[in-house]
């Protein structure tokens, strides 16, 4: 009986990812994807990034993350440019910073990113961050609707944001 709970044990952790924090760590400092990164590679960029910035196979580290993920984002990674927007704009271990989430979820938005252009709709319908703008806000809501035709919440939003007051 013993021996199947620790052959049990052993699977759930071969093929659940269950793992100590030093193995995970090692793992997220993996020198291969660190190499890719640096030899241009803005997948793997983006994945270390967000292993940083999500605590996912490695300790958060808001620092490395904001490294890996501009990286991503200068080489024209539209998720990376998203969660950078995200850093800035939630406060979670980093300032908050209005013009950087503006300017990444912009960013991630021009290279068609439908989560970064409602973001940023939703900002401008809302006034968060920026000044209340209806207008602008409609115009990204039917720009992430280009990209994403069938996004049930975002027409939601864009009837709403037209509809007469």
């Amino acid at each position: 009986m013993k021996k199947h709970i620790v052959t049990i044990f052993a699977f759930i952790t071969m093929f659940c990812g269950y793992s100590s924090t030093s193995i995970a760590q090692e793992d997220a400092e993996n020198p291969k994807y660190i190499a890719a990164c640096k030899g241009g590679n803005i997948n793997a960029c983006n994945l270390l990034g967000n292993r940083y910035k999500n605590g996912i196979k490695a300790e958060k580290n808001h620092t490395k993350a904001i490294r890996y993920l501009t990286k991503s984002c200068q080489a024209g990674n539209a998720s990376g440019c998203y969660d950078l927007g995200l850093i800035y704009s939630e406060n979670d271990g980093t300032k908050s910073d209005a013009k950087k989430t503006v300017t990444y979820f912009t960013k991630a938005c021009d290279l068609k990113d439908a989560s970064s252009c409602t973001q940023l709709g939703q900002m401008y319908w809302f006034g968060k961050v920026v000044s209340a703008d209806e207008k602008k806000a409609a115009a990204l809501f039917r720009r992430a609707l280009k990209i994403e035709p069938d996004n049930e919440q975002v027409k939601a939003y864009l009837e709403q944001v037209e509809s007469p007051k």
